[in-house]
């Protein structure tokens, strides 16, 4: 604290009480003690400082013990002429010793009796654990003082002494309660001349050794001119602006005493930060293309669309002074709209398209604000018919598009003739659509086109398709066969009687005429090959037949009558049934020479005893070899061929059935063919006999022969 006056902490007497009571407390504490220390010491030492005339020093006041100590006294003397005693602050050891606690005890006179200088007395503590430490200098007090001006350089003493104060304060150091008589050393105040900055040292003497500057050579550092306000260092550098311009360190465009970078720091503009005032450029008739009173780089920065092209310069100063186009007087040069897509250049040759368009040197005819070259060019347009016009524009034109589908009819053909088959140059969906050509089936093609591609849909060459005439029932299809009768007809198809009528049509509304379902009509089957009606009654036979009308008793196909007619079958009893459906029947045929017995007697055949069977079957009948089957008095391949041939051929029937059954089963089968080959051509047994030589049958059954057989 500066200046205290500490009241002590019993008795609460007053600081600037009667000397006698300030150091009874004093006395008493060296009457406490053991007497005069042995072997102990201490000091009291005075620090030292340097200043100025008028500059105010600290200078510390030590106390030192060889052994821990709770109390001290001194006066410090000072010469009243060159110093002044300000106050005195407690020292560094004292406040964190007590912890901001007020000592026991403590005095302090700033106007002592005995002359200038200070006395000071304090008992810190009672409690001897609490002692300052032994053997270090602690600073218990800091005196402020003041170099008083007119004493030039030199050294003022401030000296540790016991004389002042009434009655004087003595130096003392208490320890453990006993006293010692400190050595005292003396301190020092360096006086020196002016020193402006502080910094203890001479202001000549540091301009003089170059450890200042002055610029202006009045005898003082520029910087204590500076921090006084005589002259000003806008910078901050410690050079004074003045000296900074005339030495033409820093710049001063406008020669108003305030460098350039001062100006611009307190707000003068420097749009560019090129460090120059654009005061002074502009005044110097630099960068201000447009004369509006702003850098044109400033303004180029703060928006750059103003220098689309980046050459520096304004666009607006480029297209006035014209070294950059703007044919559209937007105020953007061309080249800088085209870069930037906001004017289109489609082409390439530098050239606005609109401008283009507006001259008249590039073509528009759809006013979409694109030359129709480039619209051709990319695809966005077309000229299919190569005119140089677009089809748009053709087809706003007049151009024909009868289908409305945005392509000329023209172009279509062209791509795809097809689309005008009948060569007409409209496209045949819109003819049909206008309906000046027919297309009866619907099928979406001009009639006559499908007649060109395909004549025989046209078979009456009417000029109308077939399917039309038929539906329409200007020609007739009585079949409905999708043709037109009169085609088939003069196709020679279906009209076999020649009556003008398809036989379909005829057997179709009356199915009696094709008797047997086969699609003719029986009249021209039956003129085709008579034989189908045997009997010549305009019927085919077979369909009498199925419907027994007319007799087949044998189930061969032919009418009974017709081969009984013809010869082809027998009826040898007249009874008007074939032989074979008697004996079918069960009309006796004793020896199965395929005629009845009763024919056989009447032809002839003995029967010697009249009951109806002729004598051969009765007894060994005739003579034959048996094996020769064909009856040619031999017995070779020729048999089993005729044998087989009679079996499944429908060859002739052989004379002698006994002849042919050469394994004698009293059957004529297939195993008689094969009894007959094994004999011959592998070594097999003989055939029974008779054999081999002619002879009368040993075994009755049912194969006889008749009188007659060949032999050998």
């Amino acid at each position: 604290m500066d200046h205290p006056q500490h009241q002590p902490r019993r008795g609460r007497r007053d600081a600037r009480a009667p000397s006698s009571l300030r150091w009874a407390v004093l006395v008493l504490l060296a009457l406490l003690g053991s007497g005069a220390a042995s072997g102990q010491t201490a000091l009291i030492e005075v620090g030292a400082a340097t200043g100025a005339d008028g500059q105010t020093v600290l200078v510390p006041v030590l106390v030192q013990c060889s052994t821990p100590f709770e109390a001290f006294s001194f006066g410090i003397s000072h010469p009243a002429t060159e110093v002044l005693l300000l106050g005195v602050q407690t020292g560094s050891a004292i406040d964190p010793l007590l912890g901001g606690v007020d000592p026991e005890y403590l005095i302090l006179d700033l106007t002592p009796a005995g002359g200038a200088g200070y006395v000071f007395a304090c008992i810190l503590t009672m409690d001897l654990s609490q002692q300052l430490e032994a053997g270090v200098g602690h600073e218990v007090l800091r005196g402020e003082y003041q170099v008083l001006p007119g004493n030039g350089s030199g050294a003022t003493s401030l000296l540790p002494t016991s004389a002042l104060g009434a009655p004087p304060v003595e130096l003392l150091v208490i320890t453990n309660l006993v006293e010692i008589t400190p050595s005292p050393v003396d301190g020092v105040i360096e006086r020196i001349g002016e020193d402006c900055n502080g910094n203890g040292l001479d202001d000549l003497i540091e301009i003089a050794q170059g450890a200042s500057l002055d610029c202006d050579g009045n005898a003082r550092p520029d910087a204590c001119d500076i921090a006084d306000g005589l002259l000003v260092d806008c910078d901050g550098d410690l050079i004074p602006d003045s000296c900074a311009i005339a030495v033409g360190q820093v710049p001063d465009c406008d020669l108003d005493g305030i460098p350039d970078s001062c100006q611009i720091a307190s707000g003068a503009p420097d749009c560019d930060l090129d460090g120059v005032p654009d005061g002074c450029q502009l005044a110097a008739g630099l960068g201000d293309c447009d004369g509006n009173g702003a850098l044109d780089v400033c303004e180029i920065g703060l928006q750059p669309g103003l220098d689309c092209d980046l050459d520096g310069m304004l666009d607006s100063c480029a297209i006035a002074s014209g070294s950059v186009a703007d044919c559209d007087a937007d105020g953007t040069p061309d080249l800088c709209a085209i870069a930037a897509g906001i004017a289109g250049d489609c082409d390439g040759d530098g050239l606005l398209d609109s401008c283009e368009i507006d001259l008249g040197t590039a073509l528009d005819c759809d006013v979409d604000g694109m030359p129709d070259d480039c619209e051709l060019v990319s695809g966005t347009e077309t000229d299919c018919n190569g005119n140089g016009v677009l089809d748009s524009c053709d087809l706003n034109g007049g151009g024909i598009d009868c289908d409305g589908n945005g392509v000329l009819d023209s172009c279509e053909i062209a791509l795809d003739p097809g689309l005008d088959c009948d060569g007409s140059g409209q496209i045949d969906s819109c003819e049909l659509l206008a309906g000046t050509v027919e297309d009866c089936d619907g099928d979406g093609q001009i009639d006559s086109c499908e007649i060109a591609l395909d004549p025989s849909l046209d078979c009456d060459g009417s000029g109308a398709l077939d399917p039309c005439e038929i539906l329409a029932g200007t020609a007739m299809d009585c079949d409905g066969s999708g043709q037109i009768d009169t085609c088939e007809l003069a196709l020679g198809l279906g009209d076999c009687d020649g009556n003008g009528q398809l036989d379909s049509c005829e057997i179709a509304s009356l199915p009696a005429l094709d008797c047997d379902g086969n699609g003719q009509l029986d009249s021209c089957e039956i003129a085709s090959q008579p034989s189908l009606d045997c009997d010549g009654n305009g019927q085919i036979d077979g369909c009498e037949l199925a419907a027994g009308s007319a007799q087949d008793c044998d189930g061969d196909g032919e009418i009974d009558a017709c081969q009984l007619a013809a010869g082809t079958a027998g009826d040898c009893d007249a009874n008007g049934v074939l032989d074979v459906c008697d004996l079918a029947a069960g009309a006796p045929d004793c020896d199965l020479n395929g005629v009845p017995d009763s024919c056989d007697i009447a032809g002839g055949s003995p029967d010697g005893d009249q009951n109806g069977v002729p004598d051969i079957c009765q007894s060994g009948g005739a003579p034959f070899l048996r094996g020769n089957c064909n009856n040619d008095a031999s017995i070779s391949i020729s048999d089993p061929i005729f044998l087989l041939e009679f079996l499944f051929a429908g060859g002739v029937a052989p004379f002698c059935g006994s002849a042919c059954d050469l394994n004698d089963s009293g059957n004529i089968d297939l195993s008689d063919a094969i009894f007959s080959l094994t004999f011959l051509f592998v070594g097999g047994a003989p055939p029974p006999p008779p054999y081999p030589a002619c002879d009368a049958d040993p075994t009755l059954d049912s194969t006889q022969c008749p009188v007659g057989a060949a032999c050998p």
